[in-house]
């Protein structure tokens, strides 16, 4: 989850990052069509929501291949991927400054203050963040 030009992910549904990194044959990674079937009625569109959450988490490459350490999330048993996956999520810089103000420190956070986090631990664009959450402010 080092700094990349990858897509900020857009998935919304943890269950289906944690169904993409149980399906076992790297080539069917590479087929949106049985993504979309395996996961539910999703567009394609929505699938590379998911798999670019995956990217993004260090578990899939840009070219739809595992990484090694998609791999090796890959080969633990349900409930241990379940928690790698969470871990993995929350040592993210954003996606954990927002967890544990939120669950720890009990803080409620709006989508202004989740903006504001965002451009501090990205090299996102104050042009970009306007464009994607126009009445943020």
């Amino acid at each position: 989850m080092e700094d990349n030009n990858y897509t900020f992910p857009q998935a919304n549904d943890l269950e289906k990052v944690i169904t993409i990194m149980s399906i076992e044959d790297p080539s069917l990674i590479k087929n949106r069509f049985h993504i979309a079937h395996i996961i539910g009625d999703l567009t394609e569109r929505q699938v590379d929501y998911y798999v670019s959450a995956c990217v993004y988490l260090g578990f899939i490459t840009p070219d739809r291949d595992f990484t090694p350490y998609g791999k090796q999330v890959l080969s633990l048993q349900h409930s241990e991927k379940v928690v790698e996956i969470a871990r993995r999520i929350i040592s993210d810089p954003i996606f954990g400054s927002v967890f544990f103000t939120q669950r720890l420190i009990g803080a409620p956070l709006d989508r202004c203050d989740i903006i504001e986090i965002m451009k501090r631990h990205t090299n996102l664009t104050v042009e970009w963040i306007d464009q994607e959450f126009p009445d943020y402010r």
